[in-house]
């Protein structure tokens, strides 16, 4: 089956970066029909977000990157969200294998983590980071 990313032709509901559904000038609700990119970008958020059993529709979706909240950030801590974001990534079929690059970037408390997707219509880069000191994800 093909990823997501190589089949992804559909709109979906614009919705901030907090989660809100957003609406035009105009006042209807925001598609992301200017942007298809950004439908992917909102689908890959809401996988790494997730843990899994979270969603009732969707039991086995998630990163499950809430499970090292209260690690000390290492290098081998960020090595395992890279391999958490990657895996959850293609188990859920957003990607498929070696679509990604998921690079982890441990800079004092804070694991930056970049992930770079091939799409026919170029490189997709979504980024956030692990506070470990405030044990909290930033930049979703």
């Amino acid at each position: 089956m093909a990823s997501r990313t190589t089949r992804f032709t559909t709109l979906d509901l614009y919705w901030t970066e907090d989660g809100d559904l957003d609406v035009t000038d105009g006042g209807d609700l925001k598609d992301t029909r200017e942007s298809i990119s950004r439908a992917l970008t909102q689908e890959v958020r809401t996988v790494l977000k997730a843990t899994p059993g979270e969603w009732r529709t969707e039991p086995m979706m998630g990163a499950d990157l809430a499970s090292i909240i209260g690690s000390v950030n290492s290098l081998e801590v960020a090595d395992l969200v890279a391999e958490m974001v990657y895996r959850s990534l293609v188990d859920y079929n957003i990607i498929d294998i070696n679509q990604a690059l998921v690079l982890p970037i441990p800079v004092e408390d804070v694991i930056l983590v970049r992930t770079i997707i091939e799409t026919p219509g170029g490189d997709l880069t979504v980024q956030f980071g692990y506070d470990s000191h405030t044990r909290k994800f930033i930049g979703y």
